[in-house]
């Protein structure tokens, strides 16, 4: 079960779900429904596919699946993040890319970032 929170406000929505673990390949319709077409979506996205396998059920999401359950909700922006502290910045660029990539191979509008530290996401404006 994830719990998450939406907050929403005139120029926009923002959802954020910490140490969640949504169901595999996005098709968590509970979730769907919940994050549909919200402005930003904040996500647990620790794991890799293979990582993943290792670990489903830890209550961490995995970035295939963060990506996909974005696109499904129709969300404007996914920021990854709950970062695991042993991956390098490397590690973490490697992750955003993927998960851009995976955006793109769908044509989809689907922002994607990585959290970090002071970083600051203004709803209806540039970030």
């Amino acid at each position: 079960m994830c719990v998450g929170y939406r907050l929403f406000t005139p120029r926009g929505s923002v959802a954020y779900f910490p140490d969640s673990e949504p169901r595999p390949g996005g098709e968590d319709q509970e979730m769907i429904k919940f994050l549909d077409h919200a402005d930003v979506l904040i996500l647990d996205s620790q794991y890799d596919t293979v990582e993943y396998e290792r670990h489903a059920g830890w209550g961490h999401g995995c970035v295939d699946d963060s990506v996909a359950l974005a696109l499904a909700a129709k969300v404007k922006r996914l920021c990854l993040f709950h970062h695991d502290p042993e991956r390098s910045d490397k590690q973490v660029d490697n992750f955003l890319k993927h998960a851009r990539q995976l955006a793109s191979q769908q044509q989809a509008k689907l922002k994607v970032d990585a959290a970090r530290e002071g970083m600051i996401i203004r709803l209806g404006g540039k970030s």
